[in-house]
């Protein structure tokens, strides 16, 4: 069975993850693991819009498992893909701008440069 670590924050980047993640389950008959990071600069989401962020696997029926804790996004990621001997690290990239990107770091570049499974780096739509 393959496990597959997505990265859940309410941003279009992570709404492409989790589509990705939503047609490639079944086919891959892989478990989800859907990760959120509580950051302390931003706003804390209730379980209801973690909850919003998961439906897309509940219409599709796909048995997930959430973890949300306090810790930074790209060392969280990266703890439980371990723990959990993920197959596959989903995380979606938002654009921003360059300023923005060096001011506030960046999951998908700590994901990049020290993950120590596989990382799948799916871009938002830009439409």
């Amino acid at each position: 069975m393959y496990k597959i670590v997505v990265g859940v924050d309410g941003s279009e980047g992570a709404a492409a993850a989790i589509a990705w993640c939503r047609e490639m389950a079944p086919r891959l008959a892989a478990d989800v693991i859907v990760v959120h990071a509580l950051r302390p600069d931003a706003e804390v989401p209730s379980l209801e819009q973690v909850d919003a962020w998961c439906a897309p696997f509940r219409d599709e029926d796909l048995p997930i498992r959430r973890v949300i804790e306090d810790e930074d996004p790209a060392m969280l990621l990266q703890r439980v893909a371990c723990e959990e001997q993920a197959d596959l690290v989903v995380i979606g990239a938002t654009r921003r701008g360059e300023l923005a990107g060096l001011l506030l770091g960046s999951v998908v570049e700590g994901l990049a440069y020290h993950a120590r499974r596989p990382v799948l780096i799916v871009p938002a739509d830009d439409s």
